[in-house]
């Protein structure tokens, strides 16, 4: 059973390599604000960085680099942070350091790493702050228990668990499975979670329509910049299929986005990707994780990232590059 990608956008810090970026600073000076969502504020950077996130994702699926379109979904992306950062602080919501400590935990091992540390790193080795790393996971926690409070009372019917058991029935092709009654309860909680996400989703369509925003950033002061990038060969993505290798992503995963920039972009993953975010069925029936990006080879889920350098050790096949025009 897949879950919702943009919900993985939003929560997982795993996902959201720059996910401090979403979190405003409410201590930032007036003249550093860039953006304001109903009194929410973005500073230079933050907006810059998302900028920058939506610009090299637009890259990577061959979206046309048009500087207005790229501003419109960053803020169009700021602003349901900040709907949902209104929901949260309205409703009081908070954490415990023990409830923080889980989620770096359930990161680390999403991330497949051994340690807090190595996770720390990860992300201390892509310019992000210590300060920023918290707010982030600080966030993430929060909207965790933003879905726990929408699905508090929600009670799935068994019409709901079979359905989602026949998706997992689906996705496991002819690997051995568990019976329904065994998973029953795995089940119920992903159900419950999947209608917590889904009032999340509905609270955002809903405020968006009177969300009142203030753009403070002047065209010229935001950066746009193309970065080419280096592709590998066709040959080794014709090897990585014909040893049957498939790669699940999604238009709106970050993570994705930067797994995708490491082949060169879309164009050239397409004949081993899944775009999950125009094929919804065939990855609900087919991905053997509950996230994006994931990789499958032959049937099996493999349990690293699936960077060019990985696959190639995994599979044999002969890394390469094209030379850069």
């Amino acid at each position: 059973m897949i879950k919702n990608q943009y919900f993985l956008t939003v929560i997982s810090i795993i996902v959201l390599t720059i996910a401090f970026s979403l979190f405003y600073n409410s201590n930032s000076n007036s003249s550093d604000v860039a953006l304001k969502i109903n009194g929410v504020e973005f500073s230079r950077i933050e907006f810059q960085r998302e900028f920058d996130s939506v610009l090299n994702e637009y890259k990577s699926y061959g979206i046309e680099l048009d500087k207005g379109k790229i501003k419109e979904s960053t803020i169009d992306r700021l602003t349901e942070i900040a709907i949902v950062t209104e929901k949260i602080e309205e409703l009081g919501i908070e954490i415990s350091k023990e409830e923080i400590q889980i989620q770096i935990d359930r990161n680390v091992a999403m991330l497949n790493l051994e340690t807090e540390e190595e996770f720390m790193d990860l992300l201390l080795g892509e310019g992000i702050s210590q300060e920023e790393i918290d707010k982030a996971i600080d966030y993430e926690v929060k909207v965790n228990k933003l879905v726990d409070y929408f699905s508090k009372d929600f009670e799935p019917t068994e019409e709901d668990l079979r359905e989602k058991y026949n998706s997992y029935l689906v996705s496991m092709g002819e690997l051995e499975t568990m019976s329904f009654d065994e998973m029953k309860e795995e089940l119920k909680d992903r159900a419950i979670e999947d209608f917590g996400v889904q009032k999340i989703f509905e609270l955002i369509e809903e405020k968006k329509e009177t969300v009142t925003v203030e753009i403070l950033i002047a065209d010229k002061d935001i950066i746009f910049e193309e970065v080419e990038l280096e592709k590998v060969s066709a040959d080794f993505i014709d090897c990585l299929k014909e040893k049957g290798v498939t790669i699940y992503t999604s238009e709106t995963c970050p993570a994705c986005k930067d797994l995708v920039k490491k082949y060169g972009g879309y164009d050239v993953l397409s004949p081993i990707a899944v775009n999950c975010n125009e094929e919804q069925e065939r990855c609900t029936n087919e991905m053997l994780e509950d996230f994006v990006p994931s990789v499958v080879i032959n049937g099996k889920s493999f349990q690293e990232l699936g960077t060019p350098e990985n696959l190639a050790r995994e599979t044999g096949c002969e890394l390469s590059f094209d030379n850069l025009n």
